[in-house]
């Protein structure tokens, strides 16, 4: 919610009218994270600008969701059109059946990907003979990046059904420029307890290189290939550091293992969002080493908007779209450890100058809520003239 919450203001900013329908509101009163393995709530207002509504209050977690109330909501609201974002969980699949059966166009921004997931030949058959069908009554679809256009072209959608709504982050959450960067890169240093040595004999770097690695510290995320390339770094004499902004099942064995390695690690937790500027500034590069299951990736966008070069692996979802190699960044072979390292060395070697910060600002300028929520409006637009 708290990434489409804004794009649904934006939209509703620019005119068009929007009632937001969730399954449930756990993520604006606090919930628990399987993955995380913690407890929390956002710390911004996702529901201010918009009207919305949520129709299973007692559901607790994504999981607990059904769909049940989406018709009546229809019924009530009779929509122009109907965004759905996504086809796979049963809230999505029964918001599509009540779409169909009230005959209510069907526009779909989903995180559809090839990429992600290894499925037997098989599976793939079944998943793309259900997605052709899904595709179909779509009256259209929102691409999300390339991978998703890729995606939906390989199925068969033609181009003059597609149009673009890229991923984004909410910018208004952040300070995010140079003048934010030199307000509050001391103040997180000091949060985070990682105050640069300023010394060295070895390294091409006079200070501590800062790493962040920001999700959950789970083994399909990839946080331990993170430590062991930054393992190898050390050996070569290179200093630097980890930051882990996350929790998950992995933290202990994370923790045993930097201290194995002695590489310098701090454990920042879960950090909401008024919280994150200050965690970005204070590093230097961030690094995403994901194995599997990365749709896209968000928190490449928030890296890039901080201005930090970036080093993801093929896995992630935005890589094509965000992980431009000559302007900011490097992206490495899924599950390598050498490939990680290759790809950190690139950009300790092209360094962390204003001038590389700001082209990171600009190659994520585009994915904004202001460009998201243009494409929905269009596709609104777009029905309306039939």
């Amino acid at each position: 919610m708290q990434y489409h919450a804004p794009v649904y203001r934006k939209v509703a900013e620019m005119g068009a009218p929007v009632e937001v329908v969730y399954g449930s509101d756990f993520s604006v009163r606090g919930y628990r994270d399987r993955e995380f393995g913690a407890s929390f709530a956002w710390d911004r207002d996702l529901t201010e600008g918009m009207k919305c509504r949520f129709l299973e209050p007692e559901a607790g977690s994504y999981e607990e969701v059904t769909g049940k109330g989406i018709g009546q909501a229809l019924d009530e609201i009779r929509p122009q059109a109907a965004l759905l974002c996504g086809y796979s969980h049963p809230f999505d699949k029964k918001a599509f059946v009540e779409c169909r059966r009230r005959k209510i166009p069907i526009l779909l921004r989903a995180e559809t990907t090839d990429h992600a997931v290894k499925r037997s030949w098989l599976k793939n058959r079944l998943r793309d003979w259900k997605l052709r069908v899904i595709y179909r009554e779509c009256a259209l679809v929102l691409p999300i990046g390339t991978r998703s256009r890729q995606h939906y072209r390989r199925l068969g959608v033609p181009e003059q059904k597609m149009v673009d709504s890229p991923y984004c982050v909410d910018e208004s959450s952040f300070h995010f420029d140079e003048a934010s960067r030199s307000s509050l890169r001391a103040q997180g240093k000091e949060r985070l307890g990682i105050q640069d040595s300023g010394c060295r004999i070895r390294g091409s770097h006079p200070e501590t290189v800062w790493i962040l690695f920001s999700g959950k510290l789970v083994e399909r995320k990839g946080p331990d290939l993170l430590v062991e390339a930054v393992g190898q770094l050390q050996k070569e004499g290179e200093m630097v550091g980890i930051v882990f902004c996350g929790s998950g099942e992995m933290e202990k064995e994370l923790k045993r293992r930097c201290e194995e390695l002695k590489i310098p690690a701090v454990f920042a937790g879960f950090v909401n969002q008024s919280g994150l500027s200050e965690i970005y500034h204070a590093c230097d590069l961030f690094c995403l080493p994901s194995r599997r299951g990365e749709t896209w990736g968000l928190v490449v966008n928030e890296a890039l908007l901080h201005g930090l070069p970036v080093v993801v692996s093929e896995a992630v979802g935005c890589a094509p779209d965000l992980v431009r190699s000559d302007e900011c960044g490097a992206i490495f072979e899924s599950g390598k450890v050498e490939s990680c390292v290759e790809g950190l060395k690139k950009v300790f070697r092209e360094g962390f100058q204003s001038e590389r910060r700001q082209k990171c600002r600009e190659v994520v300028a585009t994915f904004s809520t202001q460009f998201a929520a243009r494409g929905i409006v269009e596709a609104v637009e777009r029905i309306a003239r039939g």
